[in-house]
């Protein structure tokens, strides 16, 4: 299992980021991100979440409605 040790932030503008995070570091622990190309790119959920949408493609394009994996 891989446990988050930090969580990365940024912002579009990026001049935003400091001012962003001040306003949610008292509910989540976050550092400023490199950019926002990099916070993407080690983000888990595309890796974690590919394998059972593949596997449940056919349940998924057959329900007719919307498809909530959790």
């Amino acid at each position: 299992m891989v446990w988050a040790v930090e969580f990365q932030l940024a912002t579009l503008p990026a001049k935003d980021a400091n001012r962003i995070i001040e306003d949610v570091k008292n509910r989540y622990q976050v550092v400023a991100g490199k950019n926002v190309l990099a916070t993407s790119l080690n983000n888990l959920n595309p890796v974690v979440h590919f394998v059972p949408r593949v596997m449940n493609a056919d349940r998924i394009d057959s329900a007719g409605k919307d498809f909530h994996l959790y």
